[in-house]
């Protein structure tokens, strides 16, 4: 006897979150969470499990989270990333007092551990002030380097006073007043949490404010038995950001990525990361790429004389394709960058949007030992799926994966024979799987490859999703203005075979650059469980259709998007009769809550509206989002030289027209739509007297849908069938 899904079941569910494939490919890990209700917070613990076949076992288990599973080169190690001593009594107690000290202090701080694969305890191998980033082993096993936030007064190792930094000086009165030492004390303690702020990027979403900080990496020598021999050593130096650390094959240099500009104020409107080589001892790092656009992911060749990355040169903005690229890092001198992707619609990495997770495994382009070849992932069409190219480009991309689904984590042996991955389809969230390329694969020229044998090791929501009814999707096309398009529609499971029409809920993704798929989204099953059918798809602005699809809405937001969305709306309904014309719902978060406030300010079609953590203004989200003063590059200029444009483009200039009832979703530490966006359209459609609710997450960030609090996602996505089913009522005929 099955059931439909209801809200709470999110709290049930096991997340993938991550898979790392051991170097000789017997072994996978993988980092599954899940949610602590009682607690309101997420665990998560690393599985390893045989390569092919047979059930995986818990490797890690810690009363916090443990995660970014990363094999020694021998296998005999599996270092990993994990806040257990911050969990403890003595450490809430700790991080409690530090926060009174400082209350900008996290609330989690995550350290690396490493643990030997044939057994025995973990053993924490850094003890950083703050948290360590994802670690990342050199060749001969005996060295690791990370990425961390640092300040002059952070200690290198917290056990130790010697390698204690003097501290920070605490806040001072102007010098024009005289010292008093009682006053003087009060008046620190009390200003602790007053920011001055010099630079025009001082915030992030999801990170919050930025402080003196910067992101430098580390060095931690191992002895024999695994164990530190000493504190890490600072690397990098100066008022940089640095991330991405990968050494060379023999180990004696770095290439990491990072925004090494002399002037702050260049590197905060030229925000992106540029591809630096340095010796593994540290040293002046040489730019190798990055000068006109992003560079991400980078990997060695075997030889070392080449370094493979993922980026763009910005040819359209952010709305650029990320490509796969290849540069000469063998000597001294600069060497142009070359594409081995232009020219064709694969975008490189999973561009898929879900509810079930914030992201997945970093994706690097890995190489085969002998060079010839690269293995990458890439999202085309509306699937994520891998590909190998010839590292000469005398052979266009090809496929060694297929199928309607997102391939969301991929993880290859040394040789990249064998590859782990995360896969995600309508029916399932995520789920490990296995694949043997064979030589006979990645050595086949530009011949196609057939569907290749691929093994599951995890049914990781097997008994929770037996006892509900999950509602079918099918995949189907629109067209509009000559162009056709993706779309995919949820019916809801009692419509099959019944009697009568049901109401149906669009669904309009956020990005806009990123793409809907066959990917599983929990908030869709929910709609379809009440009896809406639920129609989403790519319109113009998407993702993983070319670069040419992608950057035709850019600054002209609301016209080619907003035709498509009505498409692929007629459309619908020209193919699926059950759906009622007369009861349609319109819904979306970010630039999709965009897209819903533009709707119902263009047309009354929709009976009901959910915009969640939407732009209604771009004049004052220029000076209120953390990136909203680069959209000038966008419109052609800032809002105070094109004034009429920026309130032409923006949903609130038509918020007389709005007459659908409209509930309002918002985060209120938003930082990517701030929560001011939610409060300009709440007053506006209050004072016209129009029906609309404003519900506001304390505490919650952009990514609050994937993300958030467990009981606020829980709570949210209540609010949404509460707003339809009073709105719009579910079911045949509206019953």
């Amino acid at each position: 006897m099955t059931r439909v899904p209801i809200s709470r079941d999110l709290l049930d569910f096991d997340f993938l979150d991550e898979v790392a494939v051991s170097p000789d490919g017997r072994l996978v890990a993988w980092v599954v969470r899940t949610i602590d209700e009682v607690e309101n917070e997420y665990r998560s613990s690393i599985w390893v499990g045989p390569f092919a076949d047979g059930p995986g076992r818990i490797f890690t288990a810690g009363p916090g989270q443990d995660h970014s599973p990363v094999w020694s080169p021998d296998g005999r190690w599996l270092a990993f990333l994990s806040d257990r001593t911050s969990r403890t009594e003595a450490g809430v107690a700790e991080i409690k007092r530090l926060r009174e000290e400082d209350p900008a202090f996290p609330e989690r701080v995550f350290q690396i551990w490493r643990l030997p694969l044939e057994g025995g305890e973990a053993r924490q191998v850094t003890f950083m002030e703050r948290s360590a980033g994802r670690p990342v082993w050199a060749s001969d096993g005996r060295r690791l380097v990370f990425a961390a936030g640092f300040a002059s007064s952070d200690r290198l190792d917290t056990r130790s006073d010697a390698a204690t930094a003097a501290p920070t000086p605490p806040a001072a009165p102007p010098p024009t007043q005289p010292t008093v030492p009682g006053l003087d004390a009060l008046y620190a303690k009390h200003n602790r949490d007053v920011r001055v702020i010099t630079r025009i990027a001082y915030k992030l979403d999801g990170v919050g404010f930025f402080d003196e900080r910067r992101i430098h990496l580390f060095a931690l020598a191992l002895g024999e038995d695994g164990h530190p021999s000493g504190p890490p050593t600072r690397l990098t130096t100066g008022d940089y950001n640095h991330a991405d650390p990968v050494f060379s094959p023999d180990g004696s240099r770095l290439a990491f990525t990072g925004i090494r500009v002399p002037d702050p104020h260049q590197a905060d409107l030229e925000p992106w990361d540029r591809l630096y080589v340095m010796s593994a001892q540290g040293g002046e790092p040489r730019e190798v790429a990055g000068a006109r656009g992003p560079c991400f992911l980078p990997a060695w060749s075997p030889d070392g004389r080449r370094l493979a990355f993922v980026g763009h040169e910005r040819p359209h903005g952010w709305y650029s394709t990320e490509r796969l690229w290849l540069v000469e890092v063998g000597d001294e001198s600069r060497s142009a960058s070359v594409c081995r992707t232009a020219g064709v619609e694969l975008h490189l990495g999973d561009q898929s949007l879900t509810d079930m997770r914030e992201h997945g495994s970093p994706a690097r382009p890995a190489w085969t030992p002998d060079g010839r070849h690269l293995v990458f992932l890439a999202s085309c069409r509306g699937e994520t799926q891998l590909y190998r190219i010839r590292a000469d480009g005398t052979t266009p991309p090809v496929p060694l994966t297929q199928g309607d689904r997102i391939i969301y984590g991929c993880s290859l042996s040394a040789d990249a024979r064998k590859a782990a991955l995360a896969i995600t389809s309508p029916q399932a969230p995520g789920d490990v799987y296995t694949l043997d390329l064979g030589p006979e694969n990645l050595d086949a020229g530009d011949a196609a490859v057939g569907p290749l044998p691929e093994t599951r090791l995890t049914s990781l929501n097997a008994r929770l999703l037996s006892e509900m009814e999950l509602a079918p999707t099918s995949r189907f096309n629109f067209v509009s203005d000559g162009l056709t398009m993706d779309a995919w529609i949820m019916t809801p499971p009692k419509a099959a075979g019944a009697q009568g029409q049901y109401p149906a809920v669009v669904e309009v993704h956020g990005g806009p650059m990123g793409m809907y798929s066959s990917a599983f989204f929990f908030e869709f099953q929910l709609l379809a469980a009440a009896d809406y059918a639920v129609v989403y798809g790519n319109p113009r602005g998407s993702t993983s259709y070319g670069e040419d699809f992608c950057r035709a809405i850019r600054g002209t937001w609301g016209d080619l998007d907003y035709k498509d969305v009505m498409a692929m709306t007629d459309e619908a309904l020209r193919r699926f009769p059950f759906i009622d014309p007369a009861r349609l719902g319109i819904a979306g978060g970010s630039y999709g809550g965009f897209m819903a406030n533009w709707v119902i300010g263009h047309t009354d079609r929709f009976a009901a509206a959910v915009t969640m953590r939407s732009v209604v203004s771009f004049t004052s989200e220029f000076g209120c989002s953390d990136i909203g003063y680069l959209d000038d590059e966008d419109f052609g200029g800032p809002p105070w030289d094109c004034p009429d444009l920026y309130r032409r483009l923006s949903p609130l200039a038509y918020v007389t027209s709005m007459k659908t009832p409209v509930l309002i979703l918002h985060s209120e530490e938003d930082h990517r739509c701030p929560v001011q966006q939610a409060e300009e359209l709440y007053v506006s459609l209050k004072k016209l007297g129009r029906t609309v609710e404003f519900v506001r997450f304390p505490g919650e960030s952009h990514g609050l849908s994937r993300g958030g609090k467990p009981w606020h996602r829980v709570f949210r996505l209540d609010q949404i069938l509460r707003w339809f089913a009073r709105y719009l009522p579910g079911g045949p005929d509206g019953r």
